[in-house]
């Protein structure tokens, strides 16, 4: 089976999450073990108070980038096989919540081509529900039915994956441009991608590998490299969002908002002081300016484009590509070699 047909393979065979979570409805709902209740819970109850906002954002199509790492950190291990649903479903399901709590703190107001779940469902319920995904996640560990050694060792995973990532977005919700001084910029940018979506797309790599039996050696070597990845994806996106390719709502977003992101890290390392220090007023003069704005924002963005220069997205991918070359010496696994280098082909290709 060569890459393509392996990874369509994979997306065909992919469970609908939404099915996961109603097949999982009577582990997942019990009923307390108390006189005083005499009966379940009916399931609509349940689907009005909670199960709503789980549904809408668990149905609404995504790249499905983290299941698909899944599977690929899987098959190096074992050639051929799938990673069991209940793996996939554990980073979808945890980044889904994380994309829940996002568009709260930051009033978004799309997500995945509709209204965001606070929107729709009101901000309490929004907010409950993202949270409970996280359990949800890590209830998927128990469905996986590892050895206790393996089960240990996921669920230390995923805590500390949890941890990072609310450190890395304590750190996106606190800075914005302007506010930070130079020299700080570059570290800043690195520690918060690293914590939030390095940690993410390393539990992702790692835990297929896990669950696959791979050995420490191997687990360590894949949670490295997807926080490598992690780094160069969040790299690109940072870069695409200079362009003005991509829906009208999301381009130039991170300028509009004012966020540190990776140009700005570039920015900082490049540039003398002065040169930084008028990109920055550039930056804060366009939440002065309104609608009138977007001009400004564009030749902001123009800026920031030749400061970074023409060549980082291929110095970015030939530097994953590399990485890529050390992680298979760990994984004599023939054709699936193929197989994860087709998946990172494709993630390239999607944040150009």
């Amino acid at each position: 089976m060569n890459a393509l047909t392996h990874a369509k393979t994979v997306a065909d065979s992919m469970p609908s999450l939404t099915d996961l979570v109603h097949r999982q409805m009577p582990s997942l709902f019990p009923p307390s073990e108390h006189p005083s209740v005499t009966g379940r819970v009916r399931e609509g109850r349940w689907e009005d108070a909670l199960l709503a906002p789980v549904s809408d954002i668990l149905s609404r199509p995504g790249k499905a980038i983290r299941a698909r790492l899944v599977d690929a950190g899987h098959a190096m291990v074992r050639p051929g096989h799938s990673a069991p649903p209940a793996a996939a479903a554990l980073v979808e399901i945890l980044h889904a919540g994380s994309l829940i709590i996002d568009d709260i703190e930051d009033d978004s107001k799309v997500r995945r081509g509709g209204k965001t779940i606070h929107r729709l469902h009101g901000v309490p319920k929004a907010l409950n529900a993202g949270n409970w995904m996280y359990f949800l996640a890590v209830q998927q560990i128990e469905e996986l039915q590892l050895a206790p050694q393996a089960t240990l060792a996921l669920y230390r995973l995923v805590n500390r994956t949890l941890f990072d990532c609310h450190r890395g977005q304590a750190l996106d919700l606190a800075l914005r441009v302007g506010e930070v001084s130079q020299s700080e910029v570059p570290t800043l940018v690195a520690e918060t991608s690293l914590l939030k979506t390095g940690a993410l797309t390393a539990l992702a790599c790692a835990l297929g590998v896990l669950v696959a039996g791979g050995d420490d050696e191997q687990v360590f070597a894949m949670e490295r490299f997807g926080r490598e990845l992690g780094l160069a994806l969040q790299q690109l996106d940072d870069l695409g969002n200079l362009s003005t390719k991509g829906p009208a709502s999301k381009r130039h977003e991170d300028l509009r908002n004012g966020r540190l992101t990776w140009p700005w890290a570039w920015a900082a390392q490049l540039l003398d002081p002065l040169g930084y220090k008028n990109l920055e007023l550039a930056a804060q003069s366009l939440s002065l300016s309104g609608m009138g704005g977007r001009p400004n924002t564009r030749a902001l963005a123009d800026a920031l484009v030749r400061v970074v220069g023409p060549h980082r997205r291929h110095f970015i991918v030939h530097r994953l590509r590399g990485l890529l070359g050390e992680l298979f010496s760990l994984f004599p696994a023939g054709s699936e070699v193929g197989y994860l280098r087709e998946q990172i082909r494709t993630l390239e290709e999607s944040y150009v």
